[in-house]
């Protein structure tokens, strides 16, 4: 989130570069990085993008240089991110590898499994405010994930990371991790009720864009 304070000297400009961010030409030069040079994953000539082909196989056949993206820019500047498909053709998305999701094999399983699955973007960005009695059980949730996680993964043999991955799931369930999952599975079905509802009475049912959801 991106928020503007009072000790901010110019918010005028602030919000010229934050109104710029979201237009498609600012989405594609944030999110794609600079076009036009030697390692760009874009073009832009004659006030028409285009993909470079090279880049876009290599992210089709998992050979992307996400080191060289990085030096282009890619995603660097990132105060403010439209949302959906980019107006001007109605398809590209502000991540660059996100472009390719039905051409690159291993990303189009992913997402076909996680299809209709408690795994989108709903449910994993919904926040827990800081006056919501779960916000302790939340953190240390989070905390265990993140250390436990890195052991399991640092493990030495197949065997010592089966149990480490086994005794992590014991001690996030003991801290709690199933209040955080049914908590969250509730309002995920609450806010895919309203929004379907919304996008049904704007008159089509349109991809939704992807926020962040305070639990009630």
């Amino acid at each position: 989130m991106t928020v503007i304070t009072n000790k901010a000297k110019n918010p005028e400009e602030i919000m010229k570069w934050l109104n710029f961010s979201v237009s498609d030409v600012g989405a594609r030069l944030i999110g794609w990085g600079v076009p036009n040079a030697d390692k760009s994953v874009w073009n832009f000539k004659e006030g028409k993008p285009s993909f470079v082909d090279s880049q876009k196989q290599a992210i089709i056949d998992a050979k992307f240089d996400y080191d060289a993206g990085d030096a282009m820019g890619m995603d660097l500047y990132n105060l403010a991110t439209g949302q959906g498909v980019m107006k001007d053709d109605g398809k590209s998305v502000y991540w660059f590898d996100q472009n390719f999701n039905e051409e690159a094999k291993w990303k189009k399983m992913m997402n076909d499994n996680l299809k209709d699955t408690i795994y989108d973007n709903t449910f994993g960005d919904i926040s827990i405010p800081a006056n919501n009695p779960l916000a302790m059980t939340d953190k240390q949730v989070k905390d265990l994930l993140e250390s436990l996680w890195a052991k399991a993964v640092m493990s030495k043999t197949e065997e010592e990371c089966r149990s480490n991955f086994a005794a992590m799931k014991d001690k996030l369930n003991a801290a709690g991790l199933d209040k955080i999952e049914n908590t969250k599975q509730t309002n995920t079905k609450e806010i895919k009720r309203v929004e379907i509802t919304w996008s049904r009475e704007e008159g089509a049912l349109l991809p939704l864009p992807y926020r962040r959801y305070p639990i009630r």
